[in-house]
């Protein structure tokens, strides 16, 4: 099972440049790309130098375009994670998203989308148990049913900067909400995508991870 995502903060910018949403797998979201804009297309051991890997029981490689994460056989807990050195704009227009192709089946393993400020987490996760879920570090706030043509998930304030809301879009532009933390949203959040295990597995999925871009 293969995941690919891409993780993005979105200025509107599809509409001003003329991008073409249904590929943001492909695209950058916005313009000018950043130093924090990654399609992985340098294979390389030693990715996400623009931020921070944190390989725990987990290798991740960058090869044939992806971002290649896999959890050691056996190990339990095991975690990759590629996030944002820097905190950026966190508004409702420049709301930070993943685009995701293929998620884990098996039980044991989990994907992970977060948004992260002052010790806060907002984190969309996706478990083998069909359900998608939005939480605030360990609280869940709600969860929906997995629809897998919703492939985009999106974390971001809402329009009056009163509450953070965690979505979920079947082509990026119309979004169905997931659930709202009704906590003031903070100036700036640092992002990552992960992918791990709770338990030992002989055989765990690889995720994918085809590129990063961070707006200004």
């Amino acid at each position: 099972m293969r995941v690919a995502a891409m993780a993005v903060l979105l200025a509107g910018c599809d509409a001003a440049f003329g991008l073409d949403t249904t590929r943001l797998i492909d695209a950058p979201a916005c313009l000018p790309v950043t130093s924090s804009f990654d399609t992985f297309d340098q294979d390389t051991t030693t990715p996400c130098g623009w931020g921070y890997l944190t390989q725990t029981s987990c290798t991740a490689i960058a090869t044939g375009g992806d971002l290649v994460m896999t959890p050691t056989a056996g190990a339990s807990n095991a975690i990759c994670v590629c996030s944002a050195a820097t905190p950026m704009t966190f508004t409702s227009m420049f709301g930070t998203m993943v685009q995701v192709d293929e998620l884990p089946t098996q039980a044991g393993e989990y994907s992970q989308f977060i948004a992260s400020s002052s010790g806060i987490s907002w984190i969309i996760e996706y478990g083998p148990a069909g359900m998608i879920s939005f939480a605030r570090d360990k609280t869940r706030l709600g969860s929906v049913p997995w629809d897998a043509s919703s492939r985009w998930w999106r974390i971001r304030p809402n329009d009056a900067g009163t509450a953070v809301i965690g979505e979920a879009s079947g082509d990026g532009i119309t979004w169905s909400m997931i659930a709202m933390d009704p906590s003031a949203p903070p100036a700036t959040v640092k992002s990552d995508f992960s992918t791990g295990t709770f338990q030992s597995l002989s055989a765990p999925t690889s995720s994918r991870l085809a590129s990063i871009n961070v707006c200004p």
